[in-house]
């Protein structure tokens, strides 16, 4: 099964991400105007529709937008992610994208996620390096005879996070894969600091330089995401998307919500889609 997107302009990346599911067995999404992208850690499978795509480790769909999908996990169901929407007018010139793609084995399927940790990091300081991550993944998906057919070859997108010149430091990827891992625990920049093995001042100059941000102020941004991903685009309960953010309680979880959105939760969840601030 293929999809048919507008590759010709790069997307802009909305939302990026590790996410771990598995509370629930099931969950149904509908991403309005958002493409989305997954790269697997478990085996599992997606319904597109009426289509039952079935996924391994090391794989990656691509989910279209306005689409009812369905996903079934097993107990513990780590992924990246990554929410992209294309420019208004961009539907000329669509290429062929399958909606399941093999990266080609473990080792590739993890440089790939240390890619996207790159896009993670630099998404608040630097979002059009995340865009051109996304972009040169979805060209990298294309089959490649018809890549190779339709303009020249295909678009390799410069300075993605990740690759040369534009790396992560190590000990600021454990701590990125651990806040969007263990983000309905209580975090600190000292708990963080001491499991990556770096001092907290270390770390403070690392997010600093790389997020233009501080340690906990990332951690809230990333709880505020995954609260609106989820508030906006599933079902669930207040009390369990308060849970699976780390909020103690609904008190707090209004708090984050209009900390970061300027509305509650509510609000957020009924109303148009809003940018961050």
């Amino acid at each position: 099964m293929e999809l048919l997107l507008p590759l010709r302009r790069p997307p802009t990346v909305v939302q990026i991400g590790l996410n771990v599911h598995g509370r629930l067995r099931e969950e149904r999404y509908r991403m309005p105007g958002l493409w989305g992208i997954h790269l697997y850690h478990y085996a599992g499978s997606v319904d597109l529709g009426r289509h039952r795509q079935p996924f391994q480790p090391g794989q990656v769909t691509v989910t279209p937008p306005d689409t009812e999908l369905v996903w079934r996990f097993p107990a513990h169901a780590p992924h990246h992610y990554a929410l992209v929407a294309f420019p208004d007018g961009s539907d000329r010139d669509r290429v062929g994208v399958p909606v399941l793609s093999d990266l080609g084995g473990a080792t590739e399927a993890q440089r790939e996620a240390g890619r996207m940790e790159g896009a993670m990091a630099v998404f608040a300081s630097d979002p059009q390096r995340a865009c051109a991550w996304a972009w040169d993944l979805l060209w990298r998906l294309v089959p490649a005879q018809r890549s190779s057919s339709s303009g020249g070859g295909r678009i390799t997108a410069a300075g993605v996070p990740g690759a040369s010149g534009g790396t992560v430091p190590p000990a600021m990827q454990i701590v990125l894969t651990m806040i969007d891992l263990e983000m309905e625990r209580p975090l600190s920049l000292l708990g963080l600091a001491r499991r990556a093995g770096v001092g907290p001042n270390q770390l403070l100059r690392l997010f600093n330089a790389h997020c233009g941000r501080s340690v906990m102020a990332y951690v809230r941004r990333r709880r505020a995401e995954r609260a609106r991903h989820l508030l906006r685009d599933t079902g669930l309960p207040m009390a369990d998307i308060a849970h699976a953010v780390g909020a103690p309680d609904l008190q707090a979880f209004n708090k984050l919500i209009r900390r970061a959105w300027g509305v509650s939760p509510r609000a957020l969840r009924e109303g148009p889609t809003l940018s961050a601030g």
